[in-house]
């Protein structure tokens, strides 16, 4: 396993040769095996942008596939390029042998603003856990990625997503044949746009998104989405006029009495979520329509994934996706709110869906 991954990642620190796991005589011919070890460093600079960070191999990587190895074992801190931008993201891969083609393996798109070490790592793990390499990161501008911070533009995140796929299907122990994607809320559309341009895509799933963002600026109070479509108009004009915008708190954009108590917890814990979003990114928001790429994933099996007491995208919208889209397609409704998608009983049940839509397509 130590060799596969040394082969799978650039810029390893340790210039030794990686150990040859236990179960290489078994799965491997010795000599395929030496070969491999050889040609592992010309291969990783020759063949990936990314890099693992500055910690010794022997603390990230396992010398063997075996039952010791633990959760936190599985994880590996990575870095890749979208756009000459360095992202980064942290892989996870199953314990025990790969297969013969590799494992398997699922990007995964967290929702505005939000973080990799945020709400994903328990349905990361839980996929890990079922046999399937994953991948979570953080966008360009946001988390620990570097970047123009707060500029969440749809199809740059698109690009991110697709730029992890490209990463995470180059990595050795991964079939880049079973490719997968898996989006939250914001990352629902991006998902489903990222599928309907990328053919490597095999499946996806996308939970609490929304189909319209222009459908979803109706829901604000009459006057204040006067106000704000005035802000926008005059932000663009001092842009052009003068190259300076104004930014904006991401609260105001969200209009979720829940969000606000869930982001401001979450700040507490990871001060680095809290960004300020450019105004011009703002217009590009809210004119995001996921709803028109969706009939595109087909014939790519999609799962959606909804929650009746939705209080910061509503249920509707998820409904909006699903009818729009075609065959073959699912959608599943769970009765909680938002929030209650990641934890407890509703999380259960999303993630015990998610593992067996991906069991069964990819």
């Amino acid at each position: 396993m130590r060799a596969l991954l040394a082969r799978a990642f650039p810029a390893m620190r340790s210039t030794r040769a990686p150990a040859i796991p236990n179960w290489a005589n078994s799965s491997l011919a010795a000599s395929k095996m030496r070969a491999r070890v050889a040609s592992a460093f010309l291969f990783i600079r020759r063949r990936l942008p990314g890099r693992l960070t500055n910690e010794p191999v022997s603390s990230i990587v396992p010398v063997s596939a075996t039952s010791a190895w633990n959760a936190m074992a599985h994880e590996h801190n990575v870095d890749f390029y979208s756009w000459g931008t360095r992202c980064s993201a942290v892989i996870r891969l199953p314990g025990g042998t790969p297969p013969t083609a590799g494992w398997p393996a699922i990007v995964m798109a967290h929702g505005f603003r939000g973080i990799k070490e945020w709400l994903l790592p328990p349905t990361a793990q839980a996929l890990a856990d079922a046999g399937f390499a994953v991948l979570t990161f953080d966008y360009r501008g946001f988390g620990t990625s570097d970047g123009e911070r707060g500029l969440l533009v749809p199809e740059r995140q698109v690009e991110d997503i697709r730029n992890a796929l490209t990463f995470l299907s180059a990595v050795e122990v991964v079939d880049p044949e079973r490719l997968g994607l898996w989006g939250t809320s914001f990352g629902c559309g991006t998902v489903i746009e990222a599928t309907a341009r990328d053919s490597r895509v095999k499946a996806v799933v996308g939970q609490i998104g929304f189909g319209s963002a222009p459908r979803m600026l109706e829901r604000f109070p009459p006057e204040r989405r006067t106000a704000f479509v005035k802000m926008l108009a005059e932000d663009a004009v001092r842009r052009v006029r003068t190259g300076d915008g104004a930014t904006i708190d991401p609260a105001v954009l969200l209009n979720s009495p829940e969000s606000d108590t869930v982001f401001a917890d979450a700040e507490k814990r990871w001060p680095h979520i809290a960004v300020q979003i450019p105004l011009n990114a703002v217009e590009r928001i809210f004119e995001y329509e996921p709803e028109r790429f969706v009939a595109a994933v087909a014939p790519r099996p999609l799962l959606l994934i909804g929650a009746t007491h939705d209080h910061t995208v509503p249920h509707s919208e998820i409904v909006h996706l699903y009818r729009q889209a075609r065959e073959p397609k699912e959608l599943l409704t769970i009765d909680v709110g938002h929030y209650e998608v990641y934890s407890g009983p509703g999380a259960d049940k999303a993630r015990a869906r998610t593992v067996g839509w991906f069991r069964s397509y990819l």
